[in-house]
């Protein structure tokens, strides 16, 4: 019955999304405006039920057995009841200068507090659909010397590198809104290109007296995990003028790290033609690794300078002095985008085209500032043409997707399908299935082949196959890492990179 379903929205607005008492009257006959109905529910809910509501998934499925029923009015017999509890609950949540205000007020006395406000609305609103995310295939996968933490995330699409670098020269002028960060998003009822965002609260920050904003990401890879935007629609740059930001950030978020994607494709993150960063709580493994090598040089007792002990090549900057940090990091970028070893592979530029970027991460502790700097280099040649320092085409199967920020700090997002295609190989490897027919005989695992052939090699026992298929993505995971380091953890690599570090 929509009326009781009507009230069931009113009452969870006032309890998780702090919709006042005075104007649930007039809310309720928008309601029932939108639904079609001449009169409300004058029944008795059980309002216990929603306060215990987590998210408002509950809702969701209500409004999908009405559709499937035809307990909707016509306009809404097709609609997606997703969509229509995102308008409904966007409607009803606090207008972005109320959030704003209110995020302020507690950002004032606890900036973790003001976070947490902005995540549980961006909850209870469903824009961060919780009861996807806990569907998502998580796991700590231990290796020797580190972790990865690992997902399989059933909501992300899986994006083209191609596309990615499509995006950053293609025309905005007619497009509304000009992209997915874009603060035009808040409030956009969708189209056939972007989703609804009714329910997105992003507030805005200053840094360096550039206004930019915060917003959670819907995909939340990690803890916290936010993404902080130019508020002008401007293509990805990594200069000291960023490095500055990215500073700044930390000053008034000292509990979150922040960073952000190199500014070229393949290298870079999903969306080049927007500045923004990314940022969350401290959980990244690449924050665990110890130093493999440390600088001695004539500032060493206000700036320590190492090479991480990781798979990727990473610097790490340390100072209380935010201008010596700076400084460097400024130094050390200008040299990595002329530097030159062609032994190696390592070339800057061809033909105008730059190849070489960094990826640059802050984090604050107490009165240290740290900077991680992870070079980085985009050149392809007809041996690797997706990326010499890419994820290699034996990998594919796994994840071909540009190694932005998140997996270089050890947090890889796999695609959604592997959880189809490897549910697949599980259910043929019970039933005794041989490689070869699973191969021949099931297009959509034949991309894991090398796979295949080595579980039949192996002889588990059938309920050993998901540690062993994890491990196996697990492996592919670290070599992918090994793969974008321009200097290879050999003697030769090695020994460059320190003399790199040292020019």
């Amino acid at each position: 019955m929509v009326e009781i379903l009507v009230e069931k929205l009113l009452a969870y607005a006032e309890l998780k999304l702090a919709l006042n008492s005075e104007d649930i009257n007039y809310y309720r006959n928008v309601l029932l405006n939108k639904f079609g109905l001449k009169k409300p529910y004058k029944g008795v809910i059980n309002v216990s039920e929603i306060q215990s509501m987590n998210n408002p998934q509950m809702l969701i499925d209500e409004m999908q057995h009405l559709i499937e029923t035809k307990g909707l009015p016509a306009h809404l017999s097709f609609a997606d009841p997703e969509e229509v509890i995102i308008d409904v609950l966007g409607m009803m949540t606090p207008i972005p200068s109320v959030v704003s205000q209110r995020f302020a007020k507690i950002h004032k006395k606890d900036s973790n507090k003001a976070i947490k406000y902005l995540y549980d609305l961006s909850i209870a609103n469903n824009y961060i659909q919780e009861a996807k995310v806990a569907e998502n295939i998580r796991w700590r996968a231990e290796l020797s010397d580190k972790y990865f933490e690992m997902t399989i995330n059933l909501a992300k699409p899986e994006i083209d590198n191609k596309e990615t670098a499509k995006l950053l020269k293609e025309k905005q002028d007619d497009k509304y809104p000009s992209c997915p960060l874009c603060l035009e998003n808040v409030g956009f009822g969708g189209n056939e290109s972007t989703p609804p965002r009714q329910n997105l609260r992003a507030v805005p920050l200053t840094l360096d007296k550039e206004e930019w904003y915060l917003q959670f990401s819907p995909f939340v890879y990690y803890k916290d995990h936010i993404i902080v935007i130019s508020k002008d629609h401007n293509p990805m740059t990594i200069t000291p003028r960023i490095f500055s930001k990215l500073v700044a950030f930390v000053d008034q978020f000292p509990d979150l790290f922040i960073g952000s994607n190199s500014d070229i494709p393949i290298v870079g993150g999903s969306i080049l033609n927007h500045e923004h960063f990314q940022g969350g709580a401290k959980v990244m493994p690449m924050f665990s690794a110890k130093d493999r090598f440390v600088l001695k040089h004539k500032h060493d007792r206000k700036l320590k300078i190492s090479i991480l002990e990781w798979d990727s090549n990473v610097i790490k900057l340390e100072s209380r002095t935010k201008s010596l940090l700076l400084a460097k990091a400024a130094e050390i970028t200008g040299n990595w985008l002329e530097y030159t070893n062609e032994e190696l592979g390592i070339i800057p530029a061809t033909s105008g085209e730059r190849h070489a970027a960094v990826t640059p991460i802050v984090v604050k502790e107490k009165h240290k500032y740290i900077m991680y700097l992870i070079l980085r280099n985009n050149r392809t040649d007809e041996k690797y043409p997706t990326g010499i320092f890419h994820a290699h085409p034996e990998y594919h199967n796994i994840k071909k997707e540009g190694i932005g920020l998140i997996e270089q700090m050890g947090t890889f997002i796999l695609p959604a399908r592997l959880k189809n295609e490897f549910g697949l190989i599980e259910e043929l490897y019970k039933k005794g299935v041989t490689g070869a027919e699973m191969i021949s005989e099931h297009p959509s695992i034949a991309k894991h082949a090398t796979f295949i052939k080595e579980l039949m090699l192996s002889k588990i026992k059938p309920t050993e196959f998901e540690k062993y298929a994890r491990d196996y993505m697990t492996n592919v995971c670290e070599n992918i890492l090994q793969n974008t380091a321009c200097f290879k953890n050999d003697e030769a690599g090695q020994d460059a990179f320190i003399k790199f570090l040292q020019l």
